[in-house]
């Protein structure tokens, strides 16, 4: 996923999340959510995989 800002719950069956810009809000993945540098995310993530990159911004919770 890539633009600058978007609020509200994501589902992304099958395909990873990539968080480019800003996201407020949860993200339900059933493969992988990454965060990259740059990326800000401030809400919950359900998802098998996560990676959160040096210098990405996370606020919020976890649940593998």
């Amino acid at each position: 996923m890539t633009a600058d800002r978007v609020c509200g719950v994501l589902r992304t069956p099958g395909v990873p999340a990539g968080i480019h810009g800003r996201v407020t809000g949860n993200i339900k993945s059933s493969y992988k959510v990454e965060v990259v540098p740059g990326g800000i995310l401030n809400g919950n993530i359900v998802s098998e995989k996560v990676v959160l990159a040096e210098g990405a911004i996370f606020k919020g919770s976890i649940d593998m």
